[in-house]
């Protein structure tokens, strides 16, 4: 995970993954419960900017709460440039958790602490 804010203002991202050939993927996760569509915009614009400064070579979005990833997916069609470079991808909190989701274990802990909800 990125800790270090480059510049002014928060980070547009939560972390950095490395995938097996060393280049980072940026993570975001928005578990807003209230997103307008310019607001939306704004994120998803400045995470491309940020993960194209960081030598990104994928996006990954995970949203919850108001957000779908069909509503993301369909923001980033029509919000975001042209940016061949740079894969974007987009699931949804319960997709991820729901892989690490087994009994009591820790990840029901993110999940309470994230949503508010169980697994």
């Amino acid at each position: 995970m990125r800790h270090d804010n480059p510049g002014p203002g928060r980070y547009p991202y939560d972390g950095l993954l490395l995938r097996h050939d060393h280049r980072p993927v940026a993570v975001k996760v928005d578990t807003s419960r209230h997103v307008t569509g310019a607001q939306l915009t704004h994120r998803l614009n400045a995470v491309v900017r940020q993960a194209h400064h960081d030598d990104c070579g994928e996006i990954l979005y995970v949203c919850d709460g108001h957000l779908t990833s069909d509503n993301v997916a369909t923001a980033a069609r029509q919000a975001l440039p042209d940016i061949p470079d740079l894969a974007f991808r987009v699931t949804s909190l319960d997709r991820l958790s729901g892989i690490y989701c087994i009994g009591t274990g820790a990840s029901n802990g993110l999940r309470r602490r994230a949503t508010g909800g169980e697994c």
